[in-house]
């Protein structure tokens, strides 16, 4: 969740902002399209405090985020832009202190920033593979950025895992001047889901010391809608749980979408 978080977070110029995540060989490999690091951002993963903070449409801003990769992995080799270097928890202020790269632990992937973690047990390799195999589309519901996820999984001589997430954004007016409305079609491999979002901006927001360049912020609501019939372009609501997000999933608070 926090290394999702973390490239939602970053700039994109590909116009399909994507990550790729892989599993094998108690080894996490996480790929994603941006821009690359800059000086500053090198320095920004190093810190313990965030710089998000004083960055509008960011998540993060505890600064402890990427720090969480270490509570299933020792070595961390990050490779972005003209940036190669690792992080070793082993050593003396490992966390925290890069350790340059000559060359990578893996083949790049021109155009990617490549992060890997080497996963420490068997453990932390089985409750990577469990989050890896059991997330949902629904992760890129909100997200602002990133709009496809691909996963791949290789476990012993078995047939690999892999699936694909997707996410397309439509805002749809009407003749009748009603309300413009956006419907966000979530895809996983070959099926499809679509949502009713609405959005309401809420401002002059109290001050807040820990974003304090924040003013206001956005509510959004998504109804999960099905077509029909299959000749029908019509909508009716699906009535399933829903969980509450903070741009990412928070928890199951018991709401349901209901006839509206």
């Amino acid at each position: 969740m926090e290394l999702l978080q973390n490239a939602d977070d970053c700039r994109y110029d590909d116009p399909v902002p994507t990550m790729k995540l892989s599993c094998w060989n108690r080894r996490l490999r996480v790929d994603y399209n941006e821009v690359g690091f800059t000086r500053l951002d090198v320095e920004a993963i190093c810190r313990i405090s965030s710089t998000k903070k004083e960055v509008a449409n960011q998540t993060g801003e505890k600064g402890i985020g990427f720090k969480s990769v270490f509570r299933i992995a020792d070595v961390v080799s990050v490779h972005s832009g003209h940036y190669s270097f690792q992080f070793d928890a082993s050593q003396k202020l490992g966390m925290i202190t890069p350790k340059w790269l000559d060359s990578f632990p893996v083949e790049e992937l021109p155009g990617f920033t490549t992060i890997l973690l080497q996963i420490r047990d068997e453990d932390g390799q089985r409750e990577v593979v469990e989050e890896m195999k059991t997330m949902s589309p629904k992760r890129l519901l909100f997200l602002r950025r990133l709009v496809r996820m691909e996963i791949d999984i290789i476990q012993g001589s078995g047939p690999p895992f892999q699936t694909c997430f997707g996410r397309a954004v439509e805002v749809r007016t009407y003749a009748d001047g009603s309300r413009p409305r956006q419907i966000t079609t979530l895809s996983h491999d070959n099926t499809s889901s679509q949502y009713w979002v609405y959005r309401h901006v809420v401002k002059d927001l109290p001050e807040e010391p820990k974003r304090g360049h924040v003013t206001e912020s956005v509510i959004m609501l998504a109804f999960p809608v099905r077509t029909a019939t299959a000749k029908d372009s019509a909508f009716e609501p699906m009535v399933e749980p829903q969980q509450v997000h903070a741009v990412l999933p928070v928890r199951d608070y018991g709401f349901k979408a209901s006839r509206y």
